[in-house]
């Protein structure tokens, strides 16, 4: 995987107000390792613990 996907599905979990701190003790699912796999996380974890915000859905890939 190219450094530069990876750096994008940063900022698109990052815009939709994922934060990036340790959450070993909460029971979540991980973050998506992939792009490509963004949006459907977003779309399908609204609750989760990282998630401190709502935003505009990520952009598809």
């Amino acid at each position: 995987m190219r450094n530069r996907e990876q750096w994008a599905k940063v900022q698109a979990l990052y815009e939709a107000g994922f934060r990036f701190f340790s959450y070993r003790s909460a029971d979540a699912p991980p973050f998506p390792v992939r792009l490509r796999d963004v949006e459907a996380f977003v779309r399908g974890n609204p609750e989760h613990p990282m998630r401190t915000r709502k935003t505009a859905e990520p952009p598809a890939s």
